[in-house]
């Protein structure tokens, strides 16, 4: 399981020719090349990704940094934001940055200062996950497989919920909030009561996860498939689909559907009903995050480090 790394400073890499797309981080910022794939070399070991309020956001646990990048294209917005000494998780929501640290942590940052608000909020434990949706902030502690909802306005956080299962990854759906679990299985928690309305079955190490259209997908790292669930009933829709090895991240762009097989060092796209679109596009890093911005979908990878934007064809 991923559940650590970071990210730093970059510079731009040369253009090269990747699975048919055109890899170009040295080309101009007018630049605008249908289903281009551009790098932008960073220092340090990325952790995880974000996007929102036109940046990219990228730990750094190395440093305990956040490095800004213009969403549109790859260029440093600013100095790195001094964060904790572990940054794993980063989401964008209510107007800010939140940043989870694996030492129980959570930083709030105001994206147009670039800078941190408040004392970073404590949750306790081993955080892995970040997610915002339905008015707060929801952060998973894989130590204590516990999930805790934190109020944006004041950032105070509440009784955690326990779950039994435990907690890895965390992302909100309509009216509902998803936690990805230990074994094999996923839980669906009501926000308002904090409540467990159901745990249903994925598959064997499900970590990323995303919920868009009534849809849960579902990682399974150790199966190499993606699940898809219906998110009202937590039924299957249909059989896992096959992709890379080692998916461990998930993201709903529109009609496609983005899966970050680790291992391989790719990015697989499927249609909403799970077909498997084109061949795999190599990303000369390996992935640890993902995220879907204005200009397209941003992976975050390590080995080296970089920021990699697969703009929209």
């Amino acid at each position: 399981m991923v559940l650590a790394a970071a990210l730093a400073a970059g510079a731009v890499l040369a253009a090269v020719t990747v699975r048919g797309l055109v890899s170009s981080s040295k080309a101009p910022a007018a630049r605008r090349a249908t289903g281009a794939v551009e790098l932008s070399a960073l220092e340090g070991r990325p952790s995880a990704i974000a996007v929102g309020g036109g940046q990219v956001w990228l730990p750094d646990d190395q440093r305990g940094l956040v490095v800004r990048l213009d969403a549109d294209h790859g260029r440093f917005t600013g100095p790195p934001v001094p964060v904790g000494p572990t940054p794993v998780a980063a989401a964008f929501g209510e107007g800010s940055v939140w940043v989870a640290d694996a030492n129980g942590s959570v930083t709030h940052i105001d994206p147009a200062r670039g800078a941190v608000v408040g004392q970073p909020i404590q949750v306790g434990g081993s955080l892995s996950g970040i997610a915002v949706g339905a008015g707060a902030v929801w952060v998973a502690d894989l130590q204590g497989g516990t999930l805790t909802r934190i109020d944006p306005a004041t950032g105070s956080p509440r009784q955690p919920v326990r779950i039994p299962e435990g907690a890895v990854r965390v992302a909100v759906g309509d009216g509902d909030v998803w936690v990805t679990n230990s074994d094999h299985t996923v839980t669906k928690i009501d926000p308002a009561s904090q409540r467990i309305v159901a745990t249903v079955d994925a598959g064997r190490g499900p970590i990323g996860l995303a919920v868009a259209r009534g849809t849960v997908w579902v990682t399974n790292s150790d199966d190499d498939t993606v699940s898809r669930l219906d998110e009202d009933t937590g039924r299957a829709l249909g059989p896992p689909v096959p992709v890379g090895r080692a998916p461990v991240a998930v993201a709903v762009d529109g009609d496609e559907v983005w899966v970050l097989d680790q291992d391989d060092r790719t990015l697989t796209r499927l249609t909403r009903t799970g077909r498997r679109v084109g061949r795999p596009i190599g990303l000369g890093t390996r992935p640890r995050g993902l995220a879907v911005g204005a200009s397209g979908v941003w992976v975050a990878g390590v080995d080296p480090g970089a920021a990699v934007l697969v703009r929209r064809r």
